[in-house]
């Protein structure tokens, strides 16, 4: 089956940056690589990338969404698979505010540890990094 390759780079540095990415199939099914991290819960999927990913996709154009927390535009873009090979794809995204600059720092004191989660201490140690925040608070869900 033919392949998408993906690297997520800051525009501005050039550097490999993680984020949350969607691809949508030319069919409109959301497909991931078979080893991601995929989000938890309603809304949107999406799947945790640090910064590259490969992924097996149907032949034709498929959508690629990357979203990088509150500082970054959203970049969304088609990639045209070949019915064989690599579609290989650099995804630029670009920072639109730097807090850090304004001596702000950007956190989330409610993200959330989910009880039937499969891979929690994987996604907490992503979720930062994938949001772009340097302060975190996790809370705990006993139900």
């Amino acid at each position: 089956m033919p392949k998408i390759a993906g690297r997520i780079v800051d525009k501005r540095t050039g550097e490999s940056v993680a984020a949350r990415v969607q691809v949508l199939s030319v069919e409109g099914r959301f497909i991931h690589p078979p080893d991601a991290l995929l989000k938890v819960g309603p809304g949107i999927p999406f799947f945790y990338s640090d910064g590259q990913f490969v992924l097996d996709a149907p032949r034709g154009f498929n959508q690629i969404l990357v979203e990088r927390g509150t500082e970054y535009k959203p970049a969304r873009i088609r990639v045209n698979v070949p019915s064989k090979g690599t579609a290989a794809v650099d995804i630029e995204i670009e920072r639109w505010n730097d807090l850090a600059e304004r001596h702000w720092h950007p956190g989330n004191t409610h993200i959330h540890y989910d009880q039937h989660e499969t891979r929690p201490d994987e996604r907490l140690r992503l979720d930062p990094r994938v949001e772009d925040v340097r302060v975190t608070a996790v809370s705990i869900i006993k139900r």
